[in-house]
């Protein structure tokens, strides 16, 4: 990955999917909130929250399919293509740069909204609910800043979400080498992914979406205004 010109820090990390609806009705609201905030539930209590999809695919001991943990659709969709810095290299010489991927989600969700299961409790439970160490066994609880991130649904079918913060400033013609474990498929819905690094103004990130839109919506209604303005000069309406 080419730096093309001096970027400040910090610099930030996304990763960008595109043709993915997070914002589907039935899937926004195919969670349990109680769940991720620590608690144990049976599945006769889920049926409302997390259908369709309440039992995970890794049996226990018997045979028998258990509760997942956290269920729902958004918690066992997580995107978990995994990111790495390899090297970053200016003019021929390799140049620290600091990288961090903690402090990425909001702070209200990480202090209130997502509590682990105690390992005790995990074990207690072990035998009728399939946690999300097992799901995704790179995930050590739903405390996880990647899997916080990931719950937060996006209003748009293409989105980026933060992975990584790189706390130095990258110059230019800096080459960032970074290593991609690549575990999330696309091709199932036609979509595609990529990764992107970014920095922030005062204004947030650069997406030019909403100027677009504002610029269109803002020229429709003076179209309609004028519209309306000659309709009325050219044949009033009697009092």
């Amino acid at each position: 990955m080419q730096v093309e010109k001096e970027m400040a820090a910090p610099v930030y990390l996304y990763y960008e999917l595109d043709n993915f609806y997070q914002n589907h009705r039935r899937y926004v609201k195919s969670r349990s909130d109680s769940q991720l905030r620590g608690e144990i539930l049976p599945a006769s209590s889920l049926s409302s929250d997390c259908d369709p999809l309440i039992y995970g695919d890794i049996p226990n001991s018997k045979g028998e399919l258990r509760v997942l943990h956290p269920c729902g659709l958004i918690a066992n969709s997580y995107f978990n293509d995994t990111f790495a810095l390899k090297a970053a290299v200016h003019d021929g010489t390799d140049v620290p740069v600091s990288w961090s991927e903690s402090g990425i989600s909001w702070a209200t969700d990480r202090l209130n909204k997502f509590k682990a299961v105690p390992a005790s409790t995990r074990a207690a439970n072990n035998a009728t609910h399939q946690f999300i160490t097992e799901t995704y066994p790179d995930v050590a609880s739903v405390e996880d800043e990647h899997f916080i991130v990931w719950m937060r649904t996006a209003a748009l079918p293409r989105f980026r979400k933060l992975y990584a913060r790189i706390d130095t400033t990258l110059k230019a013609n800096t080459r960032l080498s970074i290593d991609i474990g690549e575990n999330f498929p696309v091709s199932q819905f036609g979509g595609s992914k990529s990764v992107v690094i970014s920095t922030l103004s005062i204004l947030g990130g650069k997406n030019d979406f909403l100027g677009i839109a504002y610029i269109a919506v803002g020229a429709v209604c003076a179209a309609m205004a004028v519209a309306f303005l000659i309709k009325e000069c050219t044949c009033p309406r009697r009092p």
